[in-house]
Order: C-alpha cells, then structure tokens, then sequence
C-alpha cells in the first residue's frame, strides 16, 4: 500500500496519490508520462485497472465514454498451435484508441498505457491521423493524466 507524504494510507491506490500529484510530473499535453523518482513507488496496476478508477471520474464530469478494448486476440492456439478463426480480426481499425469520450460537441480519444509500455506504431498513426483532422487523441497512464486531458 502506498502512502502519500501530504495525505498518508491511500487503501486500494498503493502506488501514488492523484490528489496531490506527489509521484507524477505532466509532461505535456498531448501524451502525459509519469515520472519515476528515486524511492517514489511505481503505480503496479494494469490498465484495465487504471481505467476502472478513471471512468468513474471521467463520466462524473459529464463526458460520455466509449470503449473500444479490443483485447488480445490470438491467431494460433497456444496448445495446439492450430489457427483459430478470428484471431486479431475486429470490427475496428487496428490502432484505434481505447476510449472515445464525448461531451457538448467535443470528442476526444484516449489511448490508455501502463508506465512501462508506449503507443504502437498503429496507434501512434491513429493519433496522427486524428490530429490532422483537429481531434485530439493522448496517451493516458492514469486518472490525474486524463482529467488534464480532458480539460
């Protein structure tokens, strides 16, 4: 369980505290990167995690979320080795953001990483894609990122 230096326990979170920003340094807009200090604790959760504890927040400030995860589908199957029909075939584009959120006119796509993995080059090409087209798109790692974000 993490502790905050301003704010102490923080149950469930374990790693940093997103009411005082304490373990994260905003690093632009457009794709926001925690900092990792020396002896500040790393944030363990995975995405689906961090998403959970971000949708909340997100909707609560009235933006309509859309999730398009598409999980990981494999072409073979690990047992056997066979082809699996379906494996990595989708109704979306590969690349496509995570989350499409909406509010009053705007929409903007959130790409949702952990601290240790970036963008693919799809993704990477689906946000500049999007930004010719004036549509924001930013890798998110947490909460306090997509608030930013969003704002």
């Amino acid at each position: 369980m993490g502790a905050c230096p301003i704010h102490g326990e923080l149950p469930g979170l374990g790693t940093y505290c997103e009411r005082c920003g304490e373990y994260v340094d905003r690093i632009g807009v457009d794709e926001p990167r925690a900092r990792r200090t020396a002896g500040a604790l790393v944030d363990t959760r995975d995405e689906n995690q961090r998403k959970a504890d971000a949708r909340q927040v997100v909707e609560a400030m009235g933006w309509l979320v859309l999730d398009f995860e598409q999980g990981y589908r494999p072409d073979d199957c690990p047992a056997c080795g066979a082809h699996l029909p379906g494996g990595h075939s989708t109704r979306v584009p590969r690349g496509i953001g995570d989350w499409l959120c909406m509010r009053s006119g705007m929409a903007r796509w959130v790409e949702w990483k952990t601290d240790t993995n970036g963008p693919t080059p799809h993704q990477r090409a689906f946000g500049e894609e999007c930004a010719k087209k004036g549509i924001r798109w930013a890798v998110c790692r947490n909460t306090e990122e997509v608030v930013l974000f969003l704002q």
